[in-house]
This record gives structure tokens, sequence and C-alpha cells, in this order.
């Protein structure tokens, strides 16, 4: 604790030096009113930094001590074999020297402690004007920084180390259009748009990701019966999903075009043309920031809408006149060049039984892209399993989930929206949609908080990554209604462990403010499939000395594994850890208590 303390006139100066662990008490007052002469004070200050100085190297050698311990454990642990295989330029200053070991031996009230010790007594003779007049009073553990406070310090130094600085691609041109582009087969067609597989022409030969994909079929031949075959052979010739939306409306010109769709833009990295009406109204185009968990999207243009193939016979009425004199398309629509996925979460339930971890690693990821969705500002509104995709690339057990479609998503900063009348758009899914958005009476003072709708969503999709049946389809026998039904109607998921089991109970809340956030729930999907087994165990509390080793702990092998290698639980791993806040941790624990 520090605090500031009028001098008047009193006793001689005094510097008294307590030993640890109660740290230093430094206490100045001046002598008489006039002060005392700027000599005494030098030789006092003088005498003192000494005196302190030696106490200091008497410390500083335990620290050292203790630091090497620490070091050594963590190499038996396997994690500084890593490091032979980093640059040493690249961790010049690296993470585990000045964060894990500063964390492991000192404290930050010791921080502010050492500070505050140091501007006193090396400020040299600007720091005597001062010492009449301030008095420091430094008391371990009764001062204002607090254990909580302390971990949170803790989580800010590891998001900041571990922030998601995904870089947008640099490899596409400019000028962007549909003949850059080798469309193939269609690989799906709903009532807005159709996707055909695609690839850049001239590069398929030299893609990467192609040569990938041969690879991600042999590791998956393994964990799929021939039955499922048809997920991988897909992948043999395209790597891009091209999705053409149908264009019945907006006029054939890229701005009228992308204001009327402008919602499924929103992941898009680039958007390639001249999207201005006559260069004074620039269309705004509103980025989500790249995530794991979110549908690649490479890029978005505009075009003339083509006859790709299979068109006739798969969406005539979507063509325009020039190719369909029974069509009623217009001449231009919209492209998105997206990253292509092996199948949707429907399919992979359907084809797939997986394991209790791999059901547990879908929620996770699931709410990890509501986190990352409701802190940038939007709402999908349309969350079911078609809208799910899934990359197969590290194992049949180990899925990459991203959100995919964003035609109804609602992007405001506060997710909150205004529903004058009943021709507002609520959403698009009316099944799974959230009491508080079904319910909602229209007025002139109405809005809609979606802050917990999609949360709440993506619960009942839940069941299904659970091998259950969705309570709220009109295929269940005993179906729900959003807008009628009492908690106590709600079925249980049998075998869940009991945190997860509560968890659903409080997302499915009726009322929104009585729900978790994302973020909650996402770390108690963490806790669960990689946290510290004693927390799982249940056979002590977990201090909060035990939650800043393991975090420090998490964030070391995060930094020494990430660079190595790149698997499903480091992902995890490193979204967690790049997004970690106290308060949240410490709800999340309560689901375990």
């Amino acid at each position: 604790m520090i605090w500031f303390k009028p001098s008047g006139i009193g006793l001689i100066h005094k510097t008294i030096l307590l030993r640890p662990p109660c740290n230093v008490l430094l206490w100045t007052q001046a002598i008489n009113e006039k002060g005392m002469s700027a000599k005494i004070i030098n030789r006092f200050l003088y005498h003192g930094r000494k005196l302190f100085q030696g106490i200091r190297e008497k410390y500083s050698n335990i620290t050292h001590n203790i630091k090497g311990d620490i070091a050594a454990n963590v190499r038996d642990k396997g994690l500084l074999n890593a490091t032979e295989q980093v640059s040493k330029q690249k961790y010049e200053n690296p993470f585990f020297l000045n964060h894990l070991l500063k964390w492991a031996t000192n404290t930050t009230a010791a921080e502010i402690r050492r500070n505050a010790a140091k501007k006193i007594i090396y400020g040299g003779r600007n720091a005597v004007p001062f010492l009449g007049f301030v008095g420091i009073n430094l008391i371990s553990g009764q001062g204002l920084v607090t254990k909580d406070d302390e971990i949170e310090k803790v989580c800010e130094d590891i998001r900041i180390c571990l922030k998601n600085d995904a870089k947008l691609s640099e490899n596409i041109s400019p000028s962007v259009s549909l003949n850059d582009l080798e469309i193939g087969e269609v690989i799906a067609k709903g009532c807005n748009a159709v996707v055909h597989a695609g690839r850049w022409k001239n590069e398929y030969e030299s893609n990467q990701e192609t040569n990938n994909e041969t690879s991600t079929d042999e590791n998956l031949q393994d964990g799929l019966a021939s039955k499922h075959s048809n997920l991988l052979e897909r992948f043999h010739t395209f790597n891009l999903a091209v999705k053409m939306m149908f264009n019945y409306d907006a006029e054939s010109n890229a701005f009228a075009i992308l204001k009327a769709m402008h919602r499924e833009t929103v992941p898009a990295k680039f958007i390639i043309g001249n999207i201005s009406l006559g260069d004074r109204i620039p269309f705004k185009h509103y980025s989500l920031p790249p995530h794991p968990n979110i549908v690649s999207m490479h890029c978005a243009f505009t075009d003339s809408t083509p006859l790709l193939p299979e068109a006739i016979m798969v969406y005539p009425d979507a063509l325009p006149y020039r190719l369909n004199r029974d069509g009623s398309g217009r001449n231009m629509t919209l492209f998105l060049v997206m990253k292509r996925y092996h199948c949707n979460l429907r399919e992979y339930l359907k084809f797939h039984k997986p394991s209790p971890t791999t059901q547990l690693s879908l929620f996770t990821q699931l709410m990890e892209a509501i986190v990352h969705l409701t802190r940038n500002g939007v709402v999908h509104r349309d969350l079911k399993t078609d809208n799910i995709l899934l990359d197969l690339t590290l194992g049949i057990e180990m899925p990459v989930l991203v959100i995919t479609d964003f035609g109804n998503a609602y992007v405001n900063s506060n997710l909150k929206l205004p529903l004058h009348t009943v021709d507002v758009e609520r959403g698009g899914n009316w099944a799974l949609m959230a009491p508080e958005v079904k319910t909602t009476v229209p007025g002139p003072f109405t809005i809609i908080d979606y802050n917990k709708s999609d949360l709440w969503t993506a619960a009942t999709l839940a069941y299904e990554i659970f091998g259950q049946n969705n309570p709220f389809y009109s295929g269940n026998k005993s179906q729900l209604e959003s807008h009628s039904y009492s908690e106590e109607q709600l079925p249980e998921v049998p075998n869940l462990p009991k945190p997860l089991s509560l968890l659903l109970q409080d997302m499915l809340k009726r009322d929104p403010a009585l729900r978790p956030s994302p973020a909650v729930a996402a770390n108690v999907g963490h806790f669960l499939l990689w946290g510290p087994q004693r927390l799982l165990s249940k056979k002590a509390l977990f201090s909060k000395d035990e939650m800043i080793e393991w975090l420090a702990t998490e964030a070391a092998a995060s930094i020494l594994q990430g660079t190595l290698e790149n698997t499903l639980w480091i992902m995890l791993r490193n979204l967690f850890l790049s997004r970690v806040r106290m308060k949240e941790l410490k709800d999340a624990l309560i689901y375990f208590c």
C-alpha cells in the first residue's frame, strides 16, 4: 500500500528497514519548519542507499536460486527441450524468462513496492524537496493489491503475449474476378445461394493446401468407414468453396448488390472491385477479425451471373433471362470465395459417432466462436448444424469447427435492435430462436437484446453434439417451443459431467440475465478438456496461487509448443489464454464446486 501524508513539525528523519516478509517501511518527516540542509539529506541518502543495496543483493541471490529451481522443474517436464528449435531472434526477449519466472518469484505488490522504493532512494537530489512531506508504507498482504488483482495482472500479461495477430492473406489480387477461378461441381444449395467447388487458375499444382489434402485423406482413412468416403472424395481436385448468391432484387451494380447482401460479407477479409456510388457514397464494409472458429473467407466480389456447371438443373430460377428464359435472376450477383471444409456438423454427426472428448471439443469450439462474435458486436441469428462446418485435416476425432453463413447476422456494438414494428427482421431460425427474441412485442421504445441469444441457441445444438435429439425441433416427440417452454421440461443429457450438465441448464434459462456469458461457458469446456487435475478431482479447493502457477505454466507451454506444431489442443489452449480474465475464471469455477 502506498500513501502520502503532509508533514509538520516533528522528529528527525527516520528510515526503518524491516526484514522480509514484512518488506520495507519508509517514513520521512521534516526536522522542523525550515527543514534539513541539503548536505545532511544527501549524506543520509548515500548511506541509506548503501544499506538498501546490501539487503537487495542478499535477497537477489535467494531469488536467483529459486529461479534456477523453477527452471530445472520445467526442464524436467520437457518444456525447455522445444527451445532448441526456436529462433533466437524471435525470442530475444522471451516470455518464459520475462514473465513466467517473474510471476513465480515475485508478486504484483512486490513490483509496486520496489518501484516506489527505487523512486525515493535512487531519485538523487531532485527528490530532496519531496522528502519533507512524503510517507510510504509498504506492508505485504495489507495493501490495495489483492490476490484477485494479482491474478488479473497475470491474465493481462498472458492476453498481451498470446494475442491473436492473424494477418490477412496477401496473395489475392485487387482485380480478382470470376475469370480467375475454375468452378467445379455443386457442393450445396440453399434458398438464397449455391456453393460450387473451386480453385484458383494456374495455381493448382503449386498449391500447398491441395498437397496437404492428399495426406489429409490418408489420415482419415483409418477413422472413416467406406460409407463415409464421399466426405473425402470432394477434396481431390478443388480446395475452395465459391458461394454464388441468388440475386432477384438488387440492381446489377456492385454498390446495390453489396448494400443488399452486406451481411454475407461480414467474415470476408477483402471486398474487391469498385464499390462506391459515384465516388461519393462509399460502401462501408464491416470486417470481422479472423478467428480459427469462424469461416475463412478469402474475398468477396461482384461479377456477371455465369452459366456454371449444373446451373440449369439445380437452380434454373436464379439465372437471368439471357441464360434461361424462365429465370428470374439479375445479370450481376455476389460471389464469396472461402476455404473448403470437409462437411457440416449435421453430416458429421450423421456419419460418425464422436467420442466424449471430441463432443466436448466441438462444444467448446462453438462457445469460442460465439465469444468472438459477441465481443466484436456480431450476432449470427441463424445457428444450426447446417451452418457449422468442420475441417477434418487433423483427423476424424479432431475436427476444427467454424461458423458460416452470416446472411441473417446483425452487427451492432451493443447487440441491441430497436423493434418498433412487426416488419423488423428478428432472425432466420424460428425453431431455435431464443425466447427473449421470439416473445418481444413491438413498440415505440422496444428493443431486442441479442447479447445471449446465440448462446441459448448453441445450448440447444449441444443436445445434438452430445448424441441426443434437439428438443426444439418438430421431429422430436416431445417438441418444445422456445416462446412457451418451462425449464423443468428440458430433458437431461445422459452421462455428462456434472459441471457441463449444470452449465447447459443455465444456458437454457428463459431469462437471459440468469445465463452465463459465452466466455464462462467456454471456460467450463476448457477446464474439462485440459484443466488442472486437482480441479477436476475435487480433492481440495483450487487456490489462487495454484491458479497463477497453472496459468503461467500453460502460457509458457503455448509459446514453446505453438511455434513447433499445430494441433487442435494447442489451438484451444491459445484461444483460452488469449482472452483469459479473472472474473470469468471465477464464474466458471463455480460449476465445479
